[in-house]
């Protein structure tokens, strides 16, 4: 972490399959995110769709050929421009990261972003808390605080006399949390001049 950089030439690639994605901790994490290509197999052989003679037709001296066209055509295209990530897999990726965004769902459901809204750090970890347990248990609340400035990357955060707090996003109240209560311009969060100190035993 603290020392020169260094350009590393990629060797090889990991390919995990499965019938289940593996959990994202941090779904905004953009370094994550860029390395991951999500690619689906929808298709089921079973049924109508089962060829039992797919074999013996694929050794076929014509299919042979053809396939063998399409795979030396698919490698020029792969030696002119690389791999090439389809509309498809882009969108597999967002769903995947949409399913595991906890964070954004929180944002959703407890808060209301809008230039007005402000609330501390305590107060905001603490709802995160009660809410995403099973989610957060194992991260600290720096980990936290780095998942939602990265989440809401136009918010300001930064130390006053009442700790650490967060502008342009607030805390809903439990009524308006309760309805899933959406709005732009208005915030319930209390204002940060009537807070307690209650932030000084956190690092930072």
């Amino acid at each position: 972490m603290h020392s020169d950089p260094q350009l590393i030439e990629p060797t090889h690639k990991f390919i995990l399959c499965g019938q289940h994605l593996p959990e994202i901790v941090d779904a905004n994490d953009v370094g994550y995110l860029e390395r991951l290509i999500v690619v689906k197999f929808p298709q089921q052989f079973t049924g109508d769709n089962c060829n039992p003679k797919l074999k013996q037709e694929l050794l076929d001296p014509d299919v042979l050929s053809g396939v063998l066209s399409v795979l030396v055509s698919e490698c020029i295209e792969w030696q002119k421009h690389g791999l090439i990530i389809s509309d498809a897999m882009n969108v597999e990726k967002q769903n995947y990261r949409d399913a595991n965004n906890f964070i954004a769902d929180f944002i959703s459901e407890f808060c209301v972003v809008s230039e007005n809204a402000t609330c501390t750090r305590k107060e905001l970890l603490q709802r995160l808390k009660l809410n995403y347990h099973n989610e957060i248990k194992d991260l600290s609340d720096n980990n936290l605080t780095d998942m939602l400035k990265r989440a809401l990357p136009n918010i300001e955060y930064r130390k006053t006399k009442h700790g650490k707090s967060f502008f342009g996003v607030g805390l809903l109240d439990e009524t308006q949390s309760d309805l899933n209560f959406e709005t732009q311009n208005h915030t319930t969060a209390k204002d940060i001049s009537t807070l307690e100190d209650d932030d000084n035993d956190l690092p930072f």
